[in-house]
C-alpha cells in the first residue's frame, strides 16, 4: 500500500486572470477605488474555472500552480491585491489565507 501524504502547507487565493498588464493595473485600480474583487473577477477573468466563482482557486497545496504564481502566493501578504505574471497571462492574486499543516485529499 502506497502512503498518501495528507497533509500540507496550503494557500487558498483567488485571482483576475486578464491577458496583459495594462488590463491588470486597471483591475488593480479599481480595487483600489472600492470595487469588490469576487465581481471584478466575474466580469473580467479570462479563467473559465474561476471566475463564476469570483475568482476563488480554493485552497491548494505546493506544486499546485505555475511557478511565478506559486511563489507570489506563498509569500505575498494576506489581503493585498497584487499582480503577477505567468505562462497564462498576467493574474490581480489576492492571499486569503495560508496555513503550514493544513488536511487535503
Amino acid at each position: 500500500m502506497i502512503a498518501r501524504q495528507t497533509r500540507a502547507e496550503m494557500v487558498r487565493a483567488r485571482h483576475i486572470l486578464v491577458a496583459d498588464e495594462a488590463a491588470a493595473d486597471a483591475a488593480l485600480a479599481e480595487l483600489g477605488a472600492g470595487a469588490e474583487f469576487a465581481a471584478l473577477a466575474r466580469d473580467r477573468s479570462t479563467d473559465p474555472g474561476s471566475a463564476a466563482l469570483g475568482g476563488d482557486l480554493g485552497w491548494a497545496p505546493r506544486g499546485n500552480y505555475a511557478p511565478e504564481f506559486e511563489e507570489a502566493v506563498f509569500t505575498l501578504p494576506l489581503n493585498t491585491p497584487t499582480k503577477v505574471e505567468s505562462q497564462f497571462g498576467w493574474h490581480v492574486v489576492e492571499v486569503l489565507e495560508r496555513q503550514a499543516d493544513r488536511p487535503f485529499e
